[in-house]
């Protein structure tokens, strides 16, 4: 949010608020522990608060994995897994690779295909 006193013509602007983006005047500046530049103190305290928030979620540790999340990763693995054993299995009984085929034949024979 811009500050409430645009500057006029003839004051300097120094630079671009950190919070809002809007111009500083040379008169009117404020400053931060960190030595950003806001138009106002509101914006300034906007600006805390936000880094505040920033700093305590880098630092807190992030939320247990759900259990239907664990399972739903768990799911798609065995899917993905069985899909390639599939296609794997498939292409050396087609071309006969001398170590697998027999392998996926015997497999094949097991469960009555």
């Amino acid at each position: 949010m811009p500050n409430e006193r645009k500057p006029a013509i003839d004051d300097l602007v120094i630079g671009q608020c950190a919070m809002c983006g809007g111009p500083v005047p040379e008169h009117g500046a404020v400053r931060d522990t960190r030595h950003n530049l806001f138009c106002s103190a509101a914006c300034a305290d906007k600006f805390a608060a936000f880094a505040d928030r920033v700093v305590h979620a880098q630092t807190s540790p992030p939320p247990p994995l759900r259990l239907r999340y664990r399972l739903k990763t768990l799911f798609r693995r065995l899917v993905i897994a069985i899909i390639f054993l599939v296609v794997f299995g498939a292409a050396t009984t087609y071309f006969d690779v001398p170590v697998f085929a027999p392998f996926f034949r015997r497999i094949l024979e097991t469960v009555g295909m």
